[in-house]
């Protein structure tokens, strides 16, 4: 049977040059993570590996799907996502069950037709769709995608009120922003230049390990997306700083990106102190969660004291599932 669905290189599907991102903010499950005006700050770092797909129904443009593709040992892997958080594809509307099936087999056929070894593809967690729907999910396995990996990202559940948010953080914690706080100044939406050697300092600390965005990286983007990335730095009584990251991903999900403090903060509760001031700012708003990020590379729990820092503002746990079609499996 022929499918309704087809994927189309964008570049030969004559497609407008905003059609992209008029879909992702549109879309059923979109966010600013898939969006190329967001993901061109890469410049040329993955040009060579990029392939960019328009999802058609019946003829109509209704998707769009980035991939990288990577020869390793010998074997073409496409990726989604690629520098970014999670992928896959993003559409329009909610697909029902026939829709997903279809979008499965033209996913097949991508690999077929392209000579690729493998499909793997990290999806965002279900809160991320305006419509929570696993039908994706189940035909993607019915369809030989494998499911090959998870990691937890905590999300807290937004209250609208900040007295039911303030009563979800525990009791103990309640008090040490309580009685902390007080030593604290906050600054919201502060310039890249102010926050980021608070976030190298951090790096350092954790075996100096790099930040996903370089300085320039993070200028650029908060050029294109003012009012989308956030920064809020906390100055102690004696000086010492704590800042915090903010990215609005959708209109209803912000996450933060960093969480980071100077050497001389540690223990005084800063970051602890400006995430409560960031919860007051979003449960006033018009947003449903704020996603803490995750805290395991697959499997490997990296710090289980992040979790529980996490935890302790009443988060839990959404997983960011990974799904893998091998083309030496299909039948």
């Amino acid at each position: 049977m022929d499918s309704d669905f087809k994927l189309v290189r964008w570049s030969e599907g004559g497609f407008q040059e905003n059609a992209w991102d008029t879909i992702v903010k549109d879309s059923d499950n979109g966010t600013l993570l898939h969006m190329r005006s967001f993901l061109s700050y890469h410049g040329d770092r993955f040009a060579e590996q990029i392939e960019d797909f328009g999802v058609l129904r019946r003829g109509k443009l209704i998707g769009v799907l980035r991939l990288g593709v990577e020869n390793r040992d010998q074997t073409r892997i496409a990726r989604a996502p690629i520098g970014s958080s999670f992928g896959g594809p993003v559409t329009r509307h909610r697909l029902e069950l026939h829709d997903t099936e279809m979008l499965c087999g033209a996913l097949r056929e991508l690999v077929e037709r392209e000579g690729w070894d493998r499909m793997h593809i990290r999806f965002a967690p279900d809160c991320y769709s305006k419509n929570s729907d696993e039908t994706l999910e189940y035909s993607l396995i019915r369809n030989g995608f494998q499911p090959v990996d998870w990691e937890v990202s905590t999300v807290i559940k937004l209250e609208h009120d900040q007295d039911a948010q303030w009563r979800r953080i525990k009791a103990r914690y309640r008090n040490v922003i309580s009685k902390s706080g007080k030593d604290w100044k906050v600054m919201n939406d502060v310039s890249v230049e102010e926050f980021y050697p608070i976030l190298l300092e951090d790096k350092e600390r954790h075996d100096n390990a790099k930040p996903t965005h370089t300085l320039a990286e993070l200028k650029l983007l908060k050029e294109r997306f003012p009012e989308q990335i956030k920064m809020d730095v906390g100055v102690h009584e004696d000086g010492s700083r704590a800042g915090i990251c903010y990215f609005e991903l959708t209109p209803t999900i912000a996450m933060t990106f960093y969480l980071s403090q100077e050497d001389e903060a540690v223990g005084k509760n800063g970051v602890r102190v400006l995430l409560w001031d960031g919860l007051k700012r979003y449960v006033d708003g018009r947003f449903e969660y704020l996603d803490l990020g995750t805290s395991t590379i697959g499997l490997e729990i990296q710090n289980i004291g992040v979790s529980r820092f996490k935890e302790t503002f009443g988060a839990v746990s959404y997983l960011r599932r990974a799904f893998e079609f091998s083309a030496d499996a299909k039948g």
